[in-house]
């Protein structure tokens, strides 16, 4: 009772992440990554780890995911209630760093922006790993806060652990090896002094050490599995494209509107009702420098404990793409997103009027009920419900609907024929999986009579339609047979 009395607040916060992220979890069809996600934790688990191997992602997301959804028969609400779970965790993590920080009022404002922020709503419903990994980042930020704070040995080794099992989530968690031991120095020198590191730097150094050592020690058994993806993601991530400087704008305006759910590509940022997006993202870009100017005249060198795993991430990926390594795109910044929530929180409760803070979180949420409701397709959830359809093969017209509809009817059922490029054979792809049901000619459907075609008015193709006959429409999915 006593913890519920000292904690209600956060406790309704908690309560309020829950429910948007699990209202309407289920309601939106898998887009492409997610299917493939479905498609690969109900292999066998030696066929998944080959899968894997073929991908650019690590492992430990498709584990735990397989074991969780497995109790649900692996169905979209059952795969994408791993992300919403710790999506919510991840809005405790951003509570608890940011009250390391600065203080328990900071920490309450940023866990109710993140509880409320589209950007990490949607990723908390999305069948893929952003959410935890994004969670695993910002509690291993709070324990190098806590090391630095406290020099105990075990907040360096829960640190190293929280790290090396982020990494093994996401490989954009390789970046905080450097970030982490900064953040771990300057924590020294706000919380101990100068004069104290520099007498105990070795010592310190040691510490530093260990932290990173276990972060590597948990990523080893899984060395061989980075070797070989690391050998083939050139090819892999190719889709991704440079970053220019406009982008790190850009990366903030999704961070604070959030992003159009299920885009195969770079995803776009939400529209506001009768703004144009370039007045959203100038607005975007001098709120976020204002607020980062405050937060430095305010916590000055304190406050790279808050700006160093937000922005110094950003410009570190940032730097990597004008390299040649292009990884620049919203979803694989997000753990950057959980350090701005945490920024945001510690700048309001800078106005020392206590009206102030509660009337820019009103602000911040009447944006966001301003924001244009993205397509929310549901035809592959409505045709999944459909049992007229079971006894029927189903011919897909290109190789994304083909994964799609794989997951929701599985590979005995499902067959491409791909309308705009009939010889396109997509076996390389991660969801095909090195085996595929295909045809090159439209008269092998005529001539099954099971035959249904999937036809997504999401995907225009060439289809000739009055060749068969339309039985009907699931939402952006159209039924037609010979």
């Amino acid at each position: 009772m006593r913890f519920i009395k000292n904690n209600y607040l956060l406790l309704i916060i908690i309560l309020i992440s829950a429910f948007l992220r699990l209202y309407h979890i289920g309601f939106r069809d898998f887009w492409y990554d997610e299917a493939v996600t479905g498609v690969e934790i109900r292999e066998s688990w030696a066929h998944m780890m080959d899968i894997i191997q073929a991908d650019v992602h690590p492992p430990l997301y498709f584990f735990l995911v397989k074991v969780w959804s497995m109790f649900g028969n692996y169905s979209v609400i059952a795969i994408r209630s791993f992300s919403a779970f710790w999506g919510i965790l991840g809005v405790v993590g951003v509570y608890l760093f940011t009250k390391e920080v600065a203080h328990k009022r900071a920490g309450l404002f940023a866990s109710l922006i993140i509880a409320i922020s589209p950007f990490a709503i949607q990723y908390s419903q999305e069948a893929r790993m952003y959410a935890m990994h994004a969670a695993l980042i910002v509690f291993a930020a709070y324990f190098v806060v806590r090391a630095a704070k406290h020099l105990r040995v075990q907040d360096h080794i829960v640190w190293g652990i929280f790290l090396g099992l982020a990494i093994l989530t996401h490989y954009m968690g390789i970046a905080y090896f450097l970030i982490f031991p900064i953040m771990y120095f300057v924590g020294i020198f706000v919380y101990h002094g100068k004069q104290f590191v520099f007498q105990k730097f070795w010592y310190l150094a040691k510490h530093a050490l260990l932290g990173v050592s276990i972060s590597l020690a948990v990523c080893i058994p899984f060395i061989r599995v980075f070797m070989n993806q690391i050998s083939m993601s050139s090819t892999s991530i190719g889709w991704i494209p440079s970053a220019y400087v406009h982008d790190i704008g850009l990366a903030f305006q999704a961070f604070i509107v959030g992003t159009a759910p299920g885009q195969i590509s770079v995803p776009h940022v939400q529209h506001i009702w009768g703004i144009d997006d370039r007045i959203v993202l100038v607005f975007c870009v001098i709120c976020v420098v204002v607020i980062f100017g405050v937060l430095i005249r305010k916590y000055k060198f304190k406050s790279i404990l808050l700006l160093l795993p937000c922005l110094g991430f950003i410009l570190i990926v940032f730097v990597g793409s004008l390299l040649g390594h292009s990884f620049f795109i919203s979803r694989y910044l997000i753990s950057a997103s959980y350090f701005l929530y945490a920024i945001f929180g510690v700048w309001i409760t800078t106005y020392s009027k206590i009206k102030m803070p509660y009337a820019i979180v009103a602000v911040y949420t009447i944006l966001l009920l301003s924001i244009v409701p993205s397509e929310q397709p549901h035809g592959f959830n409505d045709l999944d419900k459909e049992t007229r359809y079971n006894v029927n093969d189903f011919y897909t017209l290109n190789p994304v609907d083909y994964v799609v509809a794989k997951y929701y009817f599985g590979f005995d059922r499902v067959y491409l024929y791909s309308v705009d490029n009939p010889t396109f054979n997509p076996v390389s792809w991660v969801g095909v999986n090195g085996t595929i049901k295909r045809i090159e000619k439209i008269d092998d459907i005529i001539n099954n009579g099971r035959a249904m075609i999937l036809s997504n008015t999401d995907h225009p193709t060439s289809f000739d339609e009055n060749k068969f006959v339309r039985r009907g429409q699931y939402d952006n999915i159209i039924i037609f047979e010979t």
